[in-house]
């Protein structure tokens, strides 16, 4: 008989066995003979065999030649899988942000002393939905994960994964134990430094994720949080709140699954597009706030290719993260909140060890920014 992935289940046990062998005999030290394990697992060299190739490409034993088999010197270390939505790597330029954040967590791990395994996760075509890898379900049997990071999942796929009982801490995405961002106070400082700055009519902007389904548009596109935080702001300063100031980008949607083509490079231009040059209607701002690092070079890709003076005729305020050279020349006309990477990172191990610790979950860790101020 064989399982889902059509290897035998002779196989599989045979793996768990020396899996339970290697730990119990400790990291690096050496495991009986080949013909000793035959005799007491009471299987024939080629089913061995065939289990010591899985387990050493799985690095949990290793084979010298004319030596012996070894327990792995990693074996023992907590194992944490890095369960990733592959629409954070499907725009040009936000990538970028996503290779500094992996490339912190290898390095985080390292540290720990932490095996990690990365696993990317799709959407169906059919139902718009993210798929669970299969290699997660047969990694975590064999291996047995200590932890997950869910970077960028729905919340229908993480509820599919608390069964596991495993430690799920989330980012980008929804859980009931989570690190994000602190998006208000990007919108917060940017009213106030706006206002700072003498502007008096302040845009609102923000872009949607070009593969990531969404829901049908429903009145407000804006996140209410963010709206709330940015028109009491600009009521405490005496500003006046202009609806049409507010752009978030969500009739680009398309059904059935409303997403759209544009990355959000393209989504920035479009939007200084269609407000410095082709919609006389809508109100021009001295002032933008824009939630997103890529829209705003869109932003400023039409600006320059205009001849529009950004930080004198339009001041912008922008969200950025430190290493990406995203904005990397504007530096002297554009404010930046600005958020450090390593310290995410270094909260989401913090607080997935935590749990695995024992505490319980329900904890939203926030990650604050810092105000870089044009020069």
């Amino acid at each position: 008989m064989s399982n889902k992935s059509g290897v035998p289940r002779k196989h599989d046990a045979v793996c768990a066995t020396l899996v339970r062998i290697a730990t119990e005999i400790g990291a690096g030290q050496k495991l009986p003979t080949t013909a000793e394990l035959c005799r007491q697992l009471e299987i024939s060299i080629a089913t061995l065999n065939s289990a010591l190739r899985t387990l050493e490409g799985q690095g949990v034993i290793t084979r010298r030649s004319g030596v012996g088999i070894f327990a792995s010197t990693s074996l023992g270390q907590q194992r944490i899988a890095v369960l990733i939505g592959s629409h954070l790597y499907s725009q040009q330029g936000v990538a970028h942000f996503w290779s500094i954040f992996l490339e912190r967590v290898r390095k985080q791990a390292s540290q720990q002393h932490q095996n990690i395994d990365i696993f990317v996760v799709n959407y169906s075509p059919e139902t718009g939905r993210q798929i669970l890898p299969d290699t997660f379900s047969e990694y975590h049997q064999l291996k047995g994960f200590d932890g997950v990071l869910a970077i960028g999942l729905t919340s229908d796929l993480t509820q599919e994964l608390l069964p596991t009982a495993l430690p799920i801490i989330s980012f980008a995405g929804p859980s009931n134990d989570t690190v994000v961002i602190d998006n208000e106070t990007v919108v917060r400082i940017g009213v106030q430094e706006l206002a700072r700055a003498g502007c008096q009519n302040i845009a609102l902007w923000s872009s949607v994720n070009r593969d990531r389904p969404h829901t049908p548009y429903r009145g407000d596109s804006v996140a209410s949080e963010i709206k709330k935080v940015f028109d009491s702001t600009l009521t405490e300063l005496n500003l006046p709140i202009n609806p049409l100031l507010i752009q978030s980008n969500h009739d680009l949607l398309q059904p059935p699954l409303y997403t759209t083509s544009l990355s959000k490079l393209e989504q920035g231009y479009r939007l200084a597009e269609r407000t410095f040059g082709n919609a006389p209607d809508l109100p021009l701002p001295d002032g933008i706030i824009s939630s997103d690092d890529m829209l705003t070079a869109g932003v400023l890709a039409y600006m320059r290719q205009f001849q529009i003076a950004v930080g004198q005729q339009v001041k912008i305020v922008t969200h950025s993260n430190a290493g990406s050279p995203v904005l990397l020349g504007w530096e002297k006309e554009i404010i930046r909140v600005e958020f450090n990477p390593e310290e995410l990172v270094e909260a989401l191990f913090q607080r997935l060890q935590a749990r695995i610790q024992g505490d319980p979950a329900g904890k939203k860790i926030v990650i604050a920014p810092q105000l870089i101020l044009p020069g």
